[in-house]
């Protein structure tokens, strides 16, 4: 999903060969999270040039993990200047990602949605609605306001 007026992120992004650091990150159950390109370390160099290339300034990825495993990440960028990510956003994002990753293991071992708990029903119901339309950009503007993104982050 992408706010309108921008570009999507290509869908074939490698993310092994073009996001090194950042996969070594979220394997080991570390976020990535900067303000500034300038803030990367100097062994991100590769994803450092990734996201220059998609015009990205601030970003937050938070690693989905199940079981252990990672299974993906949860991430917000912000494409037209730089961002704070303050401490109290993080957590939230973390424990989002966390309930995100249990709703996408509940999903993969086949329990309903109906079955999922109160918390993950709605979460569950955006990502796979029954009628087979996506609901994903409506979800991803009502994620943003519940979780105050545009609210913690100093513009």
């Amino acid at each position: 999903w992408a706010r309108a007026g921008f570009a999507r992120v290509p869908p074939l992004l490698d993310a092994a060969t073009q996001n090194p650091w950042s996969v070594a990150m979220a394997r080991s159950g570390r976020p990535v999270v900067f303000e500034r390109l300038a803030d990367l370390p100097p062994e991100a160099a590769v994803d450092r040039a990734t996201f220059e290339r998609i015009g990205l300034k601030s970003h937050v990825t938070m690693p989905l993990r199940v079981a252990g495993d990672l299974v993906g990440g949860l991430s917000i960028g912000a494409m037209r200047r730089a961002r704070r990510w303050p401490v109290p956003l993080q957590a939230r994002l973390r424990l989002f990602a966390d309930l995100l990753a249990g709703v996408l293991a509940r999903r993969h071992i086949g329990i309903p949605s109906d079955a999922a708990p109160d918390l993950a029903g709605p979460i569950f119901q955006a990502l796979y609605p029954a009628d087979g339309r996506g609901r994903l950009a409506l979800w991803c503007l009502q994620f943003t306001a519940v979780l105050d993104i545009d609210g913690q982050i100093a513009g």
